[in-house]
């Protein structure tokens, strides 16, 4: 298997088949095995419904733990492919970036769909565009990560290297562990140009003050993370070198 693509979702029967669509539609064009894993973090509407009617390539994983980290985890251990590529059930994510995503992984163990790296772009309420711009500054500064978009969640991994990676936390702070400890190990990071839109359908799962806690808690582990608790970088492996990275 060459690639699992991984969706968290949540009450997305108005964007689930759109998203399954589309992103079959993509992945067509490269030519390639893949699979999609719908990861349902316990769904009330019909969204499991509607993703079981989208064929074969389609395989629904019903969460266990509550969290958006807890959905990444979910997927990473049942993923077959060689690389992963996850990204949002709820539409602002555009699929056809994929294609840049995967022409960049024999060069990358990470690749990051960036809303503020030159090129990109962000259609979100402004108070909610100055708080992501804010809080990814703070972490990009404070711990000293060259990367723009610390938060953004349209990534390709290398399997290889997020198998390694242990990361612990359960919540959208997943997202900066990850990066944090990919760093730490030496591993090669690029961020591309995204467009980020807000979301078509429904509502969006993240509270004000749910967020605020969650970034607290996220900004002094990965702090610690960063300075205290540095692992050693992997020593590579035959397997490691061979696949071109």
């Amino acid at each position: 298997m060459e690639l699992s693509i991984i969706l968290p979702v949540l009450n997305e029967e108005g964007n689930i088949t759109i998203i399954l669509r589309s992103v079959q539609e993509v992945l067509r064009t490269l030519a390639i095995s893949y699979e999609i894993l719908v990861v349902d973090g316990g769904s009330k509407d019909r969204t499991v419904e509607l993703a079981q009617r989208e064929g074969s390539t389609v395989r629904l994983i019903y969460q266990q733990k509550k969290g958006y980290g807890e959905a990444l985890r979910a997927g990473f251990q049942e993923s077959m492919g060689d690389y992963v590529i996850t990204l949002d059930g709820d539409l602002s994510h555009d699929p056809q970036l994929i294609l840049t995503l995967w022409a960049e992984r024999l060069t990358n163990d990470v690749v990051i769909g960036s809303r503020y790296v030159p090129g990109g772009t962000v259609r979100m309420p402004l108070w909610r565009l100055f708080l992501s711009k804010v809080l990814n500054i703070i972490f990009t500064f404070f711990l000293q990560i060259p990367v723009c978009d610390l938060s953004s969640g349209f990534r390709l991994y290398r399997s290889l290297v997020i198998r390694t990676l242990q990361f612990e936390s359960t919540n959208f702070e997943a997202l900066e562990e990850i990066l944090i400890k990919a760093f730490l190990q030496g591993r090669r990071i690029r961020e591309v140009p995204m467009h980020f839109s807000p979301r078509k359908m429904g509502k969006s799962k993240v509270k004000l003050l749910e967020f605020a806690v969650s970034f607290t808690k996220a900004f002094l582990k990965m702090f610690w993370l960063r300075y205290f608790n540095k692992p050693e970088a992997p020593v590579k492996q035959p397997e490691d070198v061979n696949a071109s990275f």
